[in-house]
């Protein structure tokens, strides 16, 4: 199998997973309480400094910081790996609707 073929395959399964990790996120986003969606908005404001609508591995170790983690930096980024901030986002853009 040529290379090309390869990177294409493994990119239409990159694809595929990353729709089913939106539609999953959707799925639990709007199952929150309105309590909950607070807290995690506003967690999400807190870290994210440059109000980008983003945040990124130093913003986030820095808002762990600030309240008080004591999460270890490969745990935190861990942690980003698995909720990648797509269902911050996510729980930011339901709130505003």
């Amino acid at each position: 199998m040529p290379l090309g073929d390869v990177v294409r395959a493994r990119l239409q399964q990159f694809s595929a997973m990353n729709k089913f990790k939106k539609k999953a996120m959707r799925v639990i986003a709007e199952h929150l309480s309105v309590e909950e969606v607070e807290v995690i908005r506003d967690m999400f404001a807190l870290m994210d400094t440059d109000k980008d609508g983003r945040v990124t591995l130093e913003e986030l170790k820095a808002g762990l910081r600030k309240v008080g983690s004591k999460l270890a930096e490969p745990e935190m980024e861990l942690l980003m790996e698995a909720v990648s901030m797509t269902l911050l986002d996510l729980i930011v853009q339901l709130t505003r609707a």
